[in-house]
């Protein structure tokens, strides 16, 4: 039986990682743990250029789900205004002719997204609707041409998948 050689960095135990990586590294217990870490930095980050008169212009994944909620519970008992927020989603499923699935399937991430946190939020603080993107095949150049019209992205926070994937690419439905 061949032994199997992992790359050095899949070497470090658990307890080391955080010591250890280039990058700041944040490991939580749980999944709600991480979603409540994941709400207040986003909705941090909202009120703090909020504070300064600045737009947020965030890329966020859909997944994992459970932030999105708590992420509104937050804007809402904190009086969080997103007036000013752009949101930029990372991905979106595709029917089997490679057209975005309308948000009433139950599979759409721009369906999801909406019901859990974009209509939860309290109306006097929501964002304008022309201020949420979702990639859109049909214009696959959209997303870019709006990140360069705001001025860029602030912040990209990620999701890593069930599978191990970074952001999202599945056959389509």
């Amino acid at each position: 039986m061949t032994e199997i050689q992992l790359p050095p960095a899949f070497r470090i135990p658990v307890a080391e990682l955080v010591d250890r990586s280039p990058i700041p590294l944040t490991i939580l217990p749980d999944v709600p743990t991480l979603d409540r870490h994941f709400a207040e930095s986003v909705a941090n980050e909202i009120a703090a250029n909020n504070a300064q008169g600045a737009p947020t212009r965030l890329i966020l994944p859909v997944g994992p789900v459970g932030y999105l909620a708590r992420l509104a519970q937050i804007t809402n008992e904190r009086a969080i205004s997103w007036h000013n927020v752009h949101l930029f989603f990372m991905d979106e499923y595709c029917d089997w002719q490679g057209r975005r699935i309308a948000p009433a399937h139950p599979l759409s991430f721009a369906g999801f997204a909406q019901r859990e946190l974009l209509d939860k939020l309290a109306p006097d603080l929501a964002l304008p609707s022309g201020q949420v993107h979702f990639p859109d095949p049909r214009n696959l150049d959209a997303v870019s041409t709006e990140i360069a019209r705001i001025g860029g992205i602030d912040s990209a926070y990620g999701g890593i998948g069930i599978h191990g994937h970074i952001a999202f690419n599945e056959p389509p439905i």
